[in-house]
C-alpha cells in the first residue's frame, strides 16, 4: 500500500513539473493601419517562468524577394538592436532576414515594427502573404524566438487565407525547464529513499 502510495506521490510531481510555465511567444502579422507589402508584425513575450526573449529573426521564405529595411513601431521593451537590413526602406541594404537584438523583453510585453517585402534588386509593392507564405513552390518563412533561458523555438509558417488581414502564431517550449528536471529528480531519489526504508 505505502508503495502504491509513493507511485501517486510521484505521478502528482511530475505533472507539477510538467505543467509548470515554458517559454512561450505569439507572433502576429497585419495589414491593419498598414500595407500588404510593408505589414505590421508584432512580437508578444507569453512566457510565465521569468523568460525574456532575447532575439527574434524572420526569414524571407521566397528567396526572390527581400526585406527592403524594417522599422520599429511601437514597443515597451527596455532597447532593441536591429543587427539587418537597414531600417530604411525603398533603396535601404536589401536582405533575406530580419534581425532583432532584444533586451528587457519580459513576459507581458511586446515589440511591433513593420518591414518592407520586395522583389529582389527593385521596389514594387508585392502582397507579403505570396512571399512569406502562400508561395507555391517556394519556401515558406521560418520565425525564430530565442530566451534568456538559452532555449530557441523556431517555426516554419503555414499557408493561410489570402483573404485575411491578419495572421497569428503561437508557439510554447515542450521542454521543461532546467530547474524543473533537478525537481523531478529530486522526487525520484525520495521516492528511492522513502521506498527502502
Amino acid at each position: 500500500m505505502r508503495r502504491l502510495a509513493n507511485y501517486f506521490i510521484l505521478i502528482y510531481f511530475f505533472s507539477l513539473v510538467t505543467t509548470q510555465a515554458l517559454p512561450s511567444y505569439q507572433f502576429e502579422i497585419t495589414t491593419v493601419g498598414a500595407t500588404a507589402d510593408v505589414p505590421f508584425f508584432k512580437l508578444n513575450n507569453l512566457s510565465t517562468g521569468g523568460e525574456q526573449i532575447t532575439q527574434f529573426t524572420i526569414t524571407i521564405g521566397d528567396l526572390a524577394r527581400n526585406f527592403d529595411g524594417a522599422n520599429s513601431e511601437v514597443h515597451n521593451i527596455t532597447s532593441f538592436t536591429l543587427n539587418t537590413p537597414d531600417s530604411s526602406f525603398s533603396g535601404g541594404v536589401r536582405d533575406d532576414l530580419i534581425d532583432y537584438s532584444l533586451t528587457g523583453f519580459d513576459s507581458g510585453e511586446f515589440f511591433h515594427f513593420r518591414g518592407d517585402v520586395d522583389p529582389d534588386s527593385f521596389d514594387t509593392g508585392i502582397d507579403f502573404r505570396t512571399v512569406l507564405f502562400n508561395n507555391g513552390a517556394a519556401l515558406n518563412s521560418v520565425i525564430t524566438v530565442f530566451f534568456s533561458n538559452g532555449q530557441n523555438l523556431s517555426q516554419t509558417l503555414p499557408d493561410g487565407s489570402a483573404s485575411l488581414t491578419s495572421y497569428v502564431f503561437n508557439q510554447s517550449s515542450t521542454i521543461p525547464e532546467p530547474s524543473n528536471l533537478v525537481l523531478a529528480s529530486l522526487m525520484l531519489g525520495l521516492l528511492a529513499f522513502t521506498q527502502r526504508k
